[in-house]
């Protein structure tokens, strides 16, 4: 268990075109940060917006929508095998209310 009690909750919802996550954190904290992890061949359609990014994967274009948290976006490296290193992105989102919900909305272009 995490120093303070911090006790984290994680519920997954899943429809034919949307993915929400939905964090409770509860306890004593400082900070607390989701990070989702893009494929390398994610690419960013829009710039950051305080709790909205727009992202593209070959046809899909997908919506991704943060409440409860600010959102930012860290470079990231993947390793898909042994000596193997590919950049990517990673969403990094700094709870500041509990729950936190993330929204990935996707469609073809």
């Amino acid at each position: 268990r995490l120093a303070g009690r911090v006790r984290h909750h994680r519920t997954w919802r899943l429809s034919a075109d949307e993915l929400e996550i939905e964090d409770q954190v509860a306890g004593q904290f400082t900070s607390a940060l989701a990070r989702f992890h893009l494929d390398p061949r994610v690419r960013l359609t829009s710039p950051p917006a305080k709790s909205c990014v727009m992202l593209e994967l070959g046809p899909w274009q997908i919506e991704f929508a943060a409440r409860g948290s600010e959102l930012s976006i860290e470079p990231s490296q993947y390793h898909p095998r042994f000596g193997t290193t590919i950049e990517n992105s990673c969403l990094v989102c700094r709870l500041n209310e509990s729950p936190a919900v993330f929204r990935f909305r996707w469609s073809r272009r």
